[in-house]
């Protein structure tokens, strides 16, 4: 549930660094390209390859950062502690704090269909594309089929009525996106 959107804000901060990369991919390309003996279709081929792989990048942060602009502050955090590590500090229980994550996640798929990436779309472009990018995708995806429920229930017998209490991991973390609001 909601893969695509967890892969985006995991892979985010690094959609730079990874056209980047294959900008030298590129270049280094054209100029082996002089001493390769290679035919000089197949070589416009490869270069055409990662020019596009490159551009799909830079439409991907484009995509997300707009998304991610319309987060408010709490959804941003929450999601940079889940899903990238950050430290933020909550005081929900973890039942509470789960909803809050799904709803931002929700919000941020939402927004990302209205920007034209629909699961199918990412999966397609992104997933099968950019191994990197398909490697976070599988690993969210593996772990959603293979995971228990967030919160662990210990059912205690009080006064005639169970009360359920509920185990937290650490959730001593603060950080946001770091999405600027104007971007």
């Amino acid at each position: 549930m909601y893969t695509s959107a967890k892969t985006i804000v995991a892979v985010y901060g690094k959609l730079g660094r990874m056209a980047e990369g294959i900008e030298g991919l590129i270049k280094s390309a054209a100029v082996r390209s002089f001493s390769d003996n290679s035919p000089c279709l197949s070589i416009a081929e490869d270069i055409c390859r990662l020019i596009e792989k490159k551009n799909k990048l830079v439409n991907l942060k484009v995509m997300a950062r707009r998304a991610l602009a319309t987060l408010t502050d709490e959804e941003a955090r929450l999601l940079a502690g889940r899903y990238l590590g950050r430290k933020t500090e909550f005081f929900y229980s973890e039942r509470t704090l789960t909803r809050k994550v799904n709803a931002a996640l929700a919000k941020l798929t939402h927004r990302l269909k209205m920007y034209g990436l629909s699961e199918a779309d990412f999966v397609e472009n992104y997933v099968s594309d950019i191994a990197c990018i398909g490697a976070v995708y599988d690993a969210f995806a593996l772990r959603e089929k293979t995971e228990k429920p967030a919160v662990k229930l210990n059912k205690t017998f009080a006064r005639g009525s169970y009360r359920n209490a509920v185990t937290r991991p650490n959730l001593t973390k603060n950080g946001v996106l770091g999405v600027p609001a104007d971007a």
